[in-house]
């Protein structure tokens, strides 16, 4: 029976030689062998989303087209979560026939498969896993096979066929998930998010700007304005148009930041900096992706998110660095978790003798594609968590106001809430724990 299995559990510990050579191209294979048995590990870097891997790895109907020495594969059952498919193979000593019994699991971006239990086979066992993880560069596949031929072969002849349907097998997967095209994700939401919402005065220079579901708030001075997020692409003109129902000029707004970079809170902002010809600052995480229109796979939510308009010219800014437009005064404070960038911002308002201090806090959910673990993104949610718990806050604002209970706060003319920032900041905490828990 089986010597060995490699199960795709954790993140393998490649050295950084080995990562290196993955993103050169390189595939690496690594193999046992005993007895009639042996088992493969082998991992290859796609430079694609997660989603086009995924595609292709569970399309057994069509693994012959493409997969080396796969003569036929016949779908026995088919569930979302289960297969059963029959493999013929060309194993060069031999043709073989066996049924595999896949489970998928797309939420942890793993497959593993094992040997049918109840039908005839042409090996004595098999069983393996997929791994799918989404990096910097693109998609780590890891792949691992155990199969026990119940036959008397060589070990080399074994172990060097082994070696070589695994990189055949990881090279062929890997071109064509990065020929797969992939539909960008759709957005149910927008149409209600982006309902005309007229704008209106929060607190002394401070407007509310955006659409009914997303915010973008205005901050005002006679020496220029400055514009917090865009929203979605598809909002920029109302934004605009709020701005100039309000009796202010697109052109005096100087300067355009932004939450944290994702298509529903920073679509607009390229249709927006060209209307204001304003200058944009983000954070370096949220600058690059503002510039390249599309979140990277370090993003939880990489994979899931539709792209948005490229913005030009974006400056860069540092944790803590306050930004001016004549008297108005903006504060940086990086709060990454939700995405790698997120950023909230800080300010102060006044009406007549009367100064309060605002948040615009970015979002704090652990929102994420499948396969994503909250529990490495942990240390940056604590860091945000304990940012935001040591500023003064008065008027609370969010990236989406229902977050922050705006428009109940706004019906009763009570923008003011002392308690708004440390209700906010337990809900985001108690949403992380669960997030946890279920991982």
């Amino acid at each position: 029976m089986l010597t060995a299995l490699l199960l795709a559990a954790a993140v393998p510990p490649l050295g950084a030689d080995a990562l290196a050579q993955l993103r050169d191209g390189r595939i690496i294979v690594e193999s046992e062998d005993g007895g009639t048995a042996g088992s493969t590990h082998a991992w290859a870097l796609a430079r694609c989303r997660p989603e086009a891997v995924w595609a292709v790895i569970t399309d057994h109907a069509h693994f012959p087209d493409f997969v080396p020495h796969l003569e036929r594969m016949e779908i026995l059952q088919h569930s979302e979560s289960a297969e059963r498919a029959l493999q013929t193979v060309d194993a060069v000593v031999a043709t073989v026939r066996y049924a595999l019994d896949y489970r998928f699991d797309k939420e942890r971006l793993h497959i593993d498969y094992q040997l049918a239990p109840d039908l005839p086979h042409d090996i004595a066992a098999a069983h393996g896993a997929w791994q799918l993880w989404p990096t910097a560069d693109g998609t780590l596949i890891e792949y691992s096979s155990a199969i026990d031929t119940g036959r008397s072969v060589p070990g080399f002849i074994r172990s060097y066929l082994a070696r070589s349907a695994a990189g055949d097998l990881l090279e062929a997967v890997r071109t064509r998930a990065q020929r797969q095209p992939v539909a960008p994700p759709s957005c149910d939401d927008c149409a209600r998010w982006n309902e005309t919402q007229p704008p209106l005065r929060i607190f002394g220079n401070t407007w509310y700007v955006g659409v009914h579901g997303l915010s973008a708030v205005l901050i005002t001075s006679e020496l220029g304005h400055v514009l917090i997020d865009g929203d979605l692409p598809e909002s920029a003109p109302k934004i605009a148009a709020s701005i100039q129902a309000l009796g202010f000029r697109l052109q005096d707004v100087k300067l355009i930041l932004n939450s944290h970079a994702h298509f529903d809170h920073a679509g607009g902002i390229s249709e927006l900096q060209r209307l204001t010809g304003a200058r944009v600052a983000a954070s370096k995480p949220s600058a690059e992706v503002l510039r390249r229109g599309e979140s990277g796979p370090d993003d939880p939510q990489y994979g899931r998110l539709p792209p948005f308009p490229k913005v030009s010219a974006v400056s860069e800014l540092e944790d803590g660095e306050t930004l001016r437009v004549g008297p108005v005064a903006v504060t940086a404070r990086f709060t990454p978790g939700h995405t790698p960038g997120g950023t909230s911002w800080t300010w102060s308002s006044c009406e007549e003798a009367r100064c309060v201090s605002f948040i615009y806090a970015d979002s704090l959910t652990p929102l994420s594609a499948p396969g994503f673990k909250f529990k490495r993104a942990l240390p940056e949610f604590e860091k945000s968590f304990a940012a935001l718990a040591a500023l003064p806050c008065d008027v609370l604002l969010t990236p989406h106001p229902d977050a922050s209970a705006f428009w109940r706060r706004m019906e009763k003319h009570e923008p003011i809430d002392g308690q708004a920032c440390a209700q906010y900041l337990e809900a985001a905490r108690a949403a992380l724990r669960k997030r946890l828990l279920e991982e």
